[in-house]
Order: C-alpha cells, then structure tokens, then sequence
C-alpha cells in the first residue's frame, strides 16, 4: 500500500511515505532551514555552542555542543520541540529562526571594552 500526499508547490517536498516507511530528503543541501539563524541569534548573544546546550539541557532538551554544530551547519535534522526550546533559550521566535519573519529580536551583547591607563 502506497500513502500518498498532496503535493503543495508553496511548501518544499522534505519527504515521501512509501508503504509507511518515510525516507527524508534534504532541502537544498541541508537537514533544516534555521542553523545559519541559530548561530547569529547565539553569537549576537555572546552564547558559545557549549552555552547554548547547557541552556537547552536546563530546559530538557538533552544536546550536546556537538550537535548544536552540526545544527547550524545544516547536517542535523531538528524536532518541532528542540526548535520551540532554542527559541526560547535564544530569546527569538520561532518564526525567525525559520526564516519566516525578519525581525529578530535580538540585543547584541557588547563586549566590555578595556579600560586604558
């Protein structure tokens, strides 16, 4: 038996469903469309990807900095509750992380400048 989907020109096809089995496609060369968002949301906040995984640890979702890497380089696929969550932690939307809205949020953290004798 073959599951069939309607196909929307408006959304990317990310995957098919073959006979239940559902076999992912990446989208442009890669596994999600919000890691280049997520590094500048975390890098404008001073956050280093150890940070941000201790942030989202804190929050119950268990990632290790590793995968925050491969996260914003596009090589790790990210569940709907992982996304909410690095949201949440790098205080932006959703819908920015996704590339939906352009208006971020985000305060830059300044870096203190050192004080000359």
């Amino acid at each position: 038996m073959v599951n069939s989907c309607e196909k929307n020109d408006n959304i990317p096809e990310l995957f098919t469903i073959f006979g239940g089995f559902m076999k992912i496609y990446d989208y442009n060369g890669k596994k999600n469309l919000c890691g280049p968002r997520v590094k500048q949301a975390r890098r404008m906040q001073g956050l280093s990807q150890s940070d941000l995984a201790a942030r989202l640890q804190i929050e119950g979702v268990i990632i290790e900095r590793d995968s925050i890497s491969r996260i914003e380089i596009g090589t790790r696929f990210i569940a709907d509750y992982e996304l909410l969550i690095i949201s949440k932690c790098l205080k932006v939307s959703p819908e920015w992380l996704l590339g939906l809205s352009d208006e971020s949020g985000i305060v830059p953290v300044k870096k203190h400048a050192r004080k000359q004798q």
